[in-house]
């Protein structure tokens, strides 16, 4: 769906977080009830991914923290490969950070894990699992050191659950405006008088799962083209042009979608291809009708 590939890229451009769109849940109505969230485990690859995002934002912003955000990066990254080769040996997911769908609100609600598994380890596991064994052991980080180091990963969680709220909450603040946006009022547009009746121009909302061409494109471009509609600069619709005879009967009707710029002054070039297939239909079936009259046999009166 287009709404889950822009609800991916914020949680990129919040946590540098890849989310896959089957772990993505969402009901967007305009009421109390409606939701983003996730289900998914913060596993190792995510947590360093995430852990690297935010200590690169701390640098850009003040780059004399980057000796204090070197050693936080060693310590966090201990953390993470810990807790994720125990969860692992366990089969156990619930020691890590994650969210569950059920559990959360309008948001996502994160689920901080277990880091005290960790520290309740015999020495040679706790050395084995954060991949220490290879280490002199003056160079290794014993439980105890580890543990005087748990408000760094507290501080770490803390950050995520924080980003995910805020990135759900921006979700579903931008995903309200887009669907307001494409809430357009059906109306009739032209009127155009023929010969044997008229054709009608209508335009008529269209949703998100009417928008069939966005497939077609990338993932960058599909959140592009929704932040334009969510900007209120393209309004998606349907143009429907109705082929009516003298006596109001509907012989046919041509729909062609359309991005328009301005929804309340619809330009020619919004509605002409279907207005062009009407009329190159109408053509065709008068040329068949004459042929079809021209073919028929003279009867001859007997003399």
């Amino acid at each position: 769906m287009p709404e889950s590939i822009y609800i991916q890229r914020q949680f990129m451009t919040f946590l540098g977080l890849e989310v896959h769109a089957e772990e993505i849940f969402f009901r967007v109505d305009d009421r109390d009830t409606d939701y983003v969230n996730t289900d998914m485990v913060l596993d190792r690859d995510r947590l360093l991914a995430v852990m690297r995002f935010l200590l690169d934002e701390v640098t850009e912003q003040n780059p004399q923290q980057r000796e204090k955000c070197l050693h936080a990066e060693q310590v966090v990254t201990l953390w993470i490969r810990g807790l994720d080769a125990l969860a692992q040996s366990m089969n156990e997911m619930a020691l890590l950070p994650r969210t569950v769908s059920e559990f959360s609100g309008r948001v996502d609600r994160l689920l901080p894990g277990d880091p005290q598994a960790l520290l309740s380890l015999p020495d040679e596991a706790f050395l084995r699992l954060t991949a220490q064994g290879h280490l002199m052991s003056g160079e290794q980080m014993s439980r105890q050191d580890l543990e005087a180091t748990l408000p760094y990963w507290d501080r770490f969680v803390t950050l995520i659950s924080a980003r995910l709220a805020a990135a759900c909450d921006y979700c579903l603040l931008q995903l309200s405006r887009l669907y307001r946006n494409l809430n357009t009022e059906p109306r009739q547009l032209r009127c155009f008088t023929l010969p044997f009746g008229r054709l009608e121009l209508h335009m008529q909302p269209r949703d998100m799962s009417g928008c069939e061409h966005i497939p077609e494109y990338d993932d960058a471009s599909v959140a592009d083209y929704l932040e334009e509609v969510m900007a209120g600069r393209l309004t998606p619709v349907r143009m429907e042009v109705r082929v009516i005879y003298r006596n109001d009967a509907e012989v046919c009707v041509f729909r062609r979608d359309a991005d328009v710029i301005d929804v309340s002054h619809p330009h020619v070039s919004d509605w002409r291809e279907p207005v062009t297939e009407a009329l190159d239909w109408i053509r065709r079936e008068r040329t068949s009708l004459v042929q079809t009259v021209t073919r028929r046999p003279v009867l001859k009166l007997a003399a």
